[in-house]
C-alpha cells in the first residue's frame, strides 16, 4: 500500500531546516504525496500550512520529522494515540 499523506514536523531553529524542507516537499509532492506541513515550519519555509502538530497527527498516514532524536522524542511524545508511523531526517549537530 502507497502512503498518500505524510505530514512534516520540523525543529525550526535548526540551520538549513527551511531550505530541507522545501526540498522535501518537492519530492514528495513530484511522486503525488499529500505533504501536511506544521504552521510553524509553514510559515518559515514559505510553504502552505495543514495545520497544528495535532492535527498533522490526525490526518498523516506517515509523519517525517526534520530535526534530531529531541524532535522525534518529542514528536512521539505528543502524538499520543495518533501516533504514526516516524521517519526522521537529521539535521545538524
Amino acid at each position: 500500500m502507497r502512503t498518500k499523506t505524510i505530514g512534516l514536523i520540523a525543529h525550526t531553529e535548526k540551520a538549513g531546516v527551511a531550505e530541507l524542507t522545501r526540498a522535501v516537499v518537492r519530492e514528495f509532492e513530484q511522486r503525488s504525496v499529500e505533504v501536511l506541513i506544521e504552521n510553524e515550519i509553514a510559515e518559515l519555509a514559505d510553504e502552505k500550512a495543514a495545520g497544528s502538530p495535532e492535527e498533522i497527527f490526525r490526518r498523516a498516514e506517515l509523519i517525517v520529522v526534520l530535526g534530531g532524536d529531541g524532535t522525534i522524542l518529542n514528536v512521539v511524545a505528543h502524538a499520543g494515540e495518533n501516533l504514526k508511523p516516524i521517519f526522521g531526517i537529521n539535521v545538524g549537530f
